[in-house]
């Protein structure tokens, strides 16, 4: 009976030891990169979806961990789950970049305008206190006096509307240039190329083991800028061209 009772017990603990999980380095480590950046409030705020598909890519390694899925696909949603952090922690950085860039161009441009605004303003005062002095003359003056100082007014208000318009447009380009500025300085952070196609971005640093088709971990920061730049620039579109080599089966 004791042998029995003995046996019993050394089942019930290989079976509890065979139904722990093993543990995985790769999922430890994206386990990590999660929990720092949910713990990022500039995460939280400026990328809250890509850390929410980053938090899900992490329940799936787990779950796969849990039903003993093997260790290569653990390693590969791992993997997956750490480059949606990388995804998460590049949008968020970018996110307070453009802001900050956003907020200063807004203030040059409001002073701008405010300069513009005050000579605007300026110019119709010295066009009003003209059209005043000008009544005055033209009550003194003969009829054909008078049809001349009117058609002066005529002119001046037209100078003015016309300085006005121009100041206007001034301030549109100025906006505009600051928008094409900061676009050009993102590409030129890409390496860009400009071609026949349009702008070439070659990421060379994303490369391919040996008949393999995953994408190497040193990649993801190119790979992670290029995805910030067309979220900032929603209405560019891409074409992706590339390959891995001639090695390895067709999957």
């Amino acid at each position: 009976m004791k042998i029995l009772t003995v046996s019993a017990i050394t089942l019930a603990a290989l079976a509890g030891c065979a139904s722990t999980p093993t543990p995985n380095e790769a999922l430890t480590d994206a386990r990590s990169r999660v929990a720092t950046a949910q713990r990022d409030t500039s995460v939280t705020k400026l990328a809250p979806d890509e850390l929410a598909r980053a938090t899900e890519a992490l329940r799936v390694a787990e779950k796969a961990q849990t039903d003993h899925a093997k260790k290569g696909n653990i390693d590969h949603l791992s993997y997956l789950t750490v480059q949606r952090v990388a995804i998460a922690q590049e949008t968020a950085s970018s996110r307070s970049s453009q802001a900050i860039t956003a907020g200063a161009a807004a203030e040059r441009d409001r002073m701008r305008l405010a300069m513009r605004t005050a000579e605007a303003d300026s110019a119709n005062r010295q066009l009003a206190v003209s059209e005043a002095s000008n009544a005055q003359k033209a009550s003194a003056l003969a009829t054909a006096d008078a049809t001349n100082a009117q058609q002066a007014n005529a002119l001046a208000a037209a100078d003015a509307n016309a300085a006005a318009s121009a100041m206007r447009e001034q301030a549109i380009k100025d906006s505009n240039a600051a928008r094409e500025a900061s676009m050009q300085s993102q590409l030129d952070e890409l390496n860009a190329k400009k071609t026949e196609r349009g702008m070439v971005v070659t990421l060379g640093d994303v490369l391919f083991d040996t008949g393999r088709a995953t994408v190497r971990h040193g990649a993801s920061n190119n790979m992670a800028k290029l995805a910030a730049f067309f979220q900032r620039n929603p209405d560019r579109r891409a074409s992706i061209e590339g390959y891995t080599d001639d090695v390895g089966s067709d999957a």
